[in-house]
């Protein structure tokens, strides 16, 4: 659960789920558990350029600009130049993985 639900600012019968601002604006580490919605990045969009809002329901919904900093410019990229480790190739069922628990027997045709 959530602290956001545990705090009882979820509606009952709705659910959750993760956003991810990835920019070179964005805030270093900043981890963000307002309560936003669908209509959030609208919001974000229309305050950020002046634009009026498309309907009651984006004017309430939580503004998202605080996960970004304007001011300080954006952040230089990462560039990685090793290649993450990967096993198998993304066609075939990985049967053969070398690192799964003792004992595990994996199936080999999931579908069938």
């Amino acid at each position: 659960m959530t602290s956001a639900a545990r705090e009882g600012r979820v509606k009952r019968g709705s659910f959750l789920l993760a956003f991810s601002a990835i920019s070179s604006y964005t805030r270093r580490g900043l981890i963000d558990d307002e309560v936003g919605e669908f209509s959030t990045p609208l919001k974000f969009i229309s305050d950020n350029w002046g634009l009026p809002y498309l309907t009651p329901r984006i004017a309430k919904t939580h503004n998202m600009e605080h996960l970004f900093d304007f001011e300080a410019g954006p952040r230089a990229p990462s560039v990685f130049t090793q290649r993450a480790k990967t096993f198998g190739d993304p066609y075939s069922y990985p049967s053969n993985f070398p690192d799964w628990p003792a004992g595990t027997v994996p199936v080999t045709d999931p579908f069938g």
